[in-house]
């Protein structure tokens, strides 16, 4: 009997002993020694390119490592961070740290073979795992991740092989979420990359990439997108993509030679900055073409809350013509204003102001146009608007309706009216003196005009002698020379007038 008991004590005593030791053992992973060889050793994985700092360890014991909080440095430099991990799984356990420790073990015995990568959620641009398996002549990934900006957090997987080449260089084939070929180098060594992805299904679309990160940690992209269909229209153009880690962080896209649908449209440009917490970019220098400047601000995510402002400084008309095609209808002038967006995209509240100088709609000739806008997006309602015209004004009021973009009905909202001195009816510009009942009419290169007399003004020209009735039609030949035939039927005459201007 005593002794059952005394090896049940034993059992006791070396569960105990057991359990010690592996808080002991524990103990070791927060140790600095053993961050440090966690911290050669990832190192190593990545070319020694990079430096790596380890936030805290845990595991490790009887499973591989978990470091947590893994922060990449530029080699040498603690101030340019490129990126950060929210946790990372090595093949690496701390019996061999202690081993090494003890020079029991050498240390290119416990070479890591495979990394797992959380991508942090401070990340700006990125969600997800990779998992990288390392071969003396190749190195094997899967994984997923998610891209973020102006997007929503769909998972796309990612599978593939960097064979190894002499200049420690890679040649990539991977597969990007079952649809795309990803092939290309990979050169860890000068941190450079030059990809191409290349559609599996309707093999439609190029789009080639090179980025390199600098010695200062930030990351410069260019791509070249050729007939890429995205969300529909069919892209082509060059992009440039600059990005630096901060604490809020910075980067600059610009677009040139760009191509929707085969129509070119204006260069862009543009420096924000992005918060991570609340997911927000904060448009700081943001041009389109000559004349439009957005600035403010927007969520990266729905319902994209907003607060922009969209400026035109000297925008000309002519150009937007040219840009849309549209050279058949005649626009011209100069456009100066602002309006301001708030709220959500899609129905954002609206309020601005244009002011657009002297120039042509279509058939109407103005000295200048006045407009306010207001209303909720997709509807904006034009009002106290007004084109002044040298004999009047012509009112504009009515609204906008961009949800019918497609169609090519957002205007047909918007309607002309008239005062008394001024009207537009079938292109056909008809203008009326104040006194004496002169009615001119113009269109393209063609001016009609008569007096109509009522009997208020007959009486009110009585004494002044009754002017003849008469009729002209003017046709301009350029715009120096024009003639004239004038007919006043009191008289019977006719005459014929051959005007140049010098």
């Amino acid at each position: 009997m005593r002794g059952i008991v005394y090896k049940h004590r034993k059992k006791r005593l070396l569960a105990v002993a057991m359990g010690l030791s592996v808080v002991y053992f524990l103990g070791f992973s927060q140790m600095h020694w053993v961050r440090d060889y966690a911290t050669r050793k990832v190192e190593d994985f990545m070319g020694d390119k990079l430096t790596v700092e380890i936030g805290s360890i845990n595991g490790g014991l009887f499973w591989d490592m978990t470091l947590q909080d893994v922060a990449f440095y530029a080699k040498g430099d603690q101030e340019d961070k490129v990126f950060r991990l929210e946790r990372m799984e090595i093949s690496y356990r701390i019996w061999s740290a202690i081993l090494e420790k003890l020079g029991l073990a050498r240390g290119q015995e416990h070479t890591l073979k495979y990394i797992g990568m959380y991508f942090s959620r401070e990340n700006p641009f990125l969600r997800g795992f990779l998992k990288l398996y390392s071969y003396p002549d190749r190195i094997e990934i899967v994984g997923h991740v998610s891209p973020l900006l102006f997007g929503k957090e769909r998972r796309r997987g990612v599978k593939g092989v960097f064979m190894k080449r002499e200049d420690s260089s890679y040649d990539c084939d991977l597969l990007w979420d079952g649809k795309l070929k990803v092939t290309g180098i990979l050169a860890p060594q000068n941190r450079e990359l030059s990809l191409e992805f290349t559609p599996l299904e309707d093999r439609k679309g190029l789009v080639k990439i090179s980025g390199a990160i600098e010695e200062t940690g930030d990351i410069r992209v260019y791509s070249r997108l050729d007939k890429v269909s995205v969300l529909g229209p069919e892209i082509i153009g060059d992009f440039w993509l600059d990005y630096r880690d901060s604490e809020l962080p910075e980067f600059s896209v610009r677009c040139e030679n760009l191509l929707v649908n085969k129509m070119p449209l204006w260069d862009f440009k543009a420096k924000a900055r992005f918060d991570p917490r609340d997911k927000t970019v904060f448009l700081d220098e943001v041009a389109w073409g000559k004349g439009i400047i957005f600035q403010g601000k927007v969520a990266a995510k729905e319902p994209y809350p907003a607060d922009i402002k969209l400026l035109f400084k000297s925008l000309q008309l002519e150009d937007v013509t040219e840009m849309f095609g549209r050279a058949n209808e005649p626009l011209s002038g100069k456009v100066d204003g602002e309006i301001v967006f708030i709220g959500p995209l899609k129905e954002a509240r609206v309020d601005g102001r244009l002011y657009i100088a002297e120039g042509i709609m279509g058939e109407m000739q103005f000295k200048s146009v006045f407009a306010s806008l207001k209303g909720k997006l997709p509807v904006v309602r034009v009002v106290d608007a007004r084109a002044v015209k040298e004999c009047g004004n012509i009112i504009i009021a009515g609204e906008m309706d961009f949800s019918k973009f497609r169609e090519g009905k957002t205007f047909e909202g918007v309607l002309f009216d008239t005062d008394n001195k001024v009207a537009v009816w079938e292109n056909w510009q008809i203008a009326k003196e104040e006194k004496g009942g002169r009615v001119e009419a113009s269109k393209d290169r063609i001016v009609f005009s008569t007096t109509i007399e009522d009997d208020a003004i007959q009486d009110q020209i009585a004494g002044e002698g009754r002017t003849d009735r008469e009729v002209s039609l003017k046709y301009k030949l350029d715009a120096y020379n024009s003639l004239k035939v004038d007919f006043e039927d009191d008289d019977d005459f006719m005459g014929v007038e051959h005007k140049v201007h010098f």
